[in-house]
């Protein structure tokens, strides 16, 4: 959940390409602590039990850190800034709080889904919506963009709802499902909105 938020401090007081890179080390580091420990029975100091903790129930390689790294590194090239930083809060808000609820008050349980509960899905959906709002907010304000507030507020409701609708889904890694779901409808919604930046920065670079 932390990640999630500090990306974007992190992409607006560097710059794209230094946070790009970094999401990428830390991407090829997680690879590098796992395949020593699991083919050489090395274990890095500190990195490796850390890396344990955040495995799911069912992971014997931290995949899950692993594409929330990639994920974002394709986002923040692919969509507007605004959108990319909006999806990494609804993985890292709306996902996150969906699991905490769920797990201790969800009761109601998601008919396509009995994993999934509709307490987590309705938490998650309202945590990654005010989550999203905040961060392009923030990024309004220190870019000097003016977006109003109601624009904004339709896009990301509907970002955090078809996101919540890819965490409630089974058998799929929410780390890629939910910040894609997000971003696809946001980036849509964006460019028909006719919103500032248009384009993420890989397409705005091939069209010149």
């Amino acid at each position: 959940m932390m990640a999630g938020v500090v990306a974007t401090p992190f992409v607006l007081y560097t710059d794209i390409v230094f946070s790009s890179l970094v999401a990428l080390c830390a991407a090829i580091f997680i690879v590098c602590v796992e395949l020593l420990h699991k083919h050489w029975d090395i274990g890095l100091p500190y990195w490796a039990a850390q890396l344990k903790n955040t495995r799911r129930e069912t992971e014997t390689f931290s995949w899950a850190s692993i594409t929330f790294l990639v994920t974002l590194f394709v986002l923040a090239w692919t969509v507007p800034i605004p959108v990319a930083l909006a999806a990494a809060s609804m993985l890292a808000l709306g996902d996150g709080m969906s699991a905490l609820v769920g797990r201790s008050i969800g009761r109601h349980k998601i008919w396509y889904n009995r994993k999934k509960s509709w307490e987590g899905t309705i938490a998650g959906l309202l945590c990654g919506f005010l989550g999203a709002i905040l961060l392009m907010q923030w990024y309004a304000i220190d870019t000097g963009s003016d977006y109003p507030i109601v624009t904004i507020a339709v896009v990301c409701l509907l970002g955090a709802a078809f996101a919540m609708l890819g965490e409630s889904l089974p058998h799929l890694q929410d780390n890629v499902v939910v910040p894609i779901f997000a971003a696809v409808p946001m980036t849509i919604a964006w460019m028909f909105l006719g919103l500032d930046p248009r384009w993420g920065l890989l397409p705005l670079r091939l069209l010149g």
